[in-house]
């Protein structure tokens, strides 16, 4: 008589179940592309909102604010056709300096967004 063994290998429920785990996994993974893609997406549009508002900042401070008035600036459109629009706000303060404030606004599927920048100047001397 031949001794026993235990060379049991997988069974067929086993498989199914292993299967079934597997394909929910991919099915969540896959389920979170487009979501990643929208966030991806918005992420870039904010930057570009962040570098387009300490631009005007810096361009406006740096020449002195004569001559400048709050209001909105020139849109920038971007490749997706997202359209980016600089509004200006000056705030007078203390001792002669002005608040400058840039806000970057632009609508993403229907959302109104914005991003700002803002830098206290003081006068230039004469």
């Amino acid at each position: 008589m031949r001794p026993a063994t235990f060379n049991r290998g997988v069974s067929l429920i086993e498989i199914m179940v292993s299967m079934t785990v597997l394909g929910l996994a991919m099915t969540l993974m896959i389920a979170l592309i487009p979501a990643t893609a929208t966030n991806l997406s918005l992420a870039e549009v904010r930057t570009q909102a962040g570098a387009l508002a300490q631009s005007e900042l810096e361009t406006l401070a740096s020449g002195g604010l004569s001559g400048v008035t709050s209001g909105p600036r020139p849109p920038v459109t971007l490749e997706d056709g997202t359209e980016l629009t600089p509004v200006v706000t000056l705030t007078p303060e203390a001792h002669g300096t002005t608040r400058v404030r840039v806000t970057v606004e632009w609508t993403t599927r229907g959302v109104a967004r914005d991003q700002f920048r803002e830098k206290v100047v003081f006068p230039l001397p004469r």
